[in-house]
C-alpha cells in the first residue's frame, strides 16, 4: 500500500519599483502583501529597487506601495500559484508639487 502526502508548495513575487518618468530605482521602500484586507508580509526594496517576497501560499493577493513624494500604488488580483514566480514591475508617479507664487 502506498501513501501519498501533499506537501504545501509556495509561490514567490519578485519585482522592481521605478520612478515612472526617470526610471530611477526607488530604494528602501516597503512593499506590502495583503490577503483579505489583512497584511500577510512586508518586504523592502534593495539598493537597486528590487524586492522579493517568498513563501507565499497560493491565493489572490493585493500589493500596496506607499512612499513619500509618490502616489500610492495599490495592485489588485495578484495571483500566486504553487512553485511559480510572479513578476511585478511597478512604476510610481511622483506627486506634483505646485509653487504658490
Amino acid at each position: 500500500m502506498f501513501s501519498f502526502f501533499s506537501y504545501g508548495q509556495f509561490g514567490i513575487i519578485k519585482g522592481t519599483l521605478l520612478n515612472r518618468y526617470t526610471n530611477e530605482s526607488i530604494i528602501n521602500t516597503e512593499v506590502t502583501l495583503i490577503l483579505n484586507d489583512s497584511i500577510t508580509k512586508i518586504t523592502k526594496t534593495d539598493s537597486e529597487g528590487f524586492f522579493t517576497i517568498t513563501q507565499i501560499n497560493p491565493h489572490k493577493y493585493k500589493v500596496k506601495v506607499l512612499v513619500n513624494n509618490y502616489n500610492e500604488v495599490f495592485k489588485k488580483k495578484i495571483i500566486v500559484e504553487d512553485v511559480r514566480t510572479c513578476y511585478l514591475f511597478l512604476k510610481l508617479e511622483p506627486i506634483k508639487v505646485f509653487n504658490e507664487n
